[in-house]
């Protein structure tokens, strides 16, 4: 009985620092979500690149750290760059913060 708790435990803690990596990934550069801007990051926009892994659309925009609609090699540059501590100019490490939008929708008119 004490292991089934110990397990059940374990995973409580990995599923909530799950939803804490997932809420906290909205740092421009932060390409694999971790909740912070590193290596790992330069990493992922690489194999990202190669085509090797797709990414999300939300990611896709923390990825693309110049703006240009691209996710390519000058974005990993930049955070690499970011990473060593060479000043970029972008706002790399900063939260991105998600405009929100209100859905108007549109009613098809009907003659009568």
């Amino acid at each position: 009985m004490k292991r089934v708790f110990a397990i059940m435990a374990v995973l409580a803690v990995l599923f909530a620092s799950t939803l804490c990596a997932s809420a906290a990934g909205s740092i421009l550069g932060d390409a694999d979500r971790s909740g912070k801007v590193d290596i790992s990051d330069v990493t992922m926009i690489q194999k990202n690149v190669a085509k090797l892994v797709a990414f999300s659309t939300q990611t896709l925009k923390l990825a693309d750290v110049n703006g240009d609609n691209l996710v390519n090699i000058k974005d990993a540059t930049i955070v690499q760059k970011y990473v060593a501590g060479i000043s970029v100019p972008y706002k790399v490490g900063q939260e991105v913060v998600q405009p929100t939008t209100k859905r108007t929708y549109d009613l098809p008119f009907v003659p009568f």
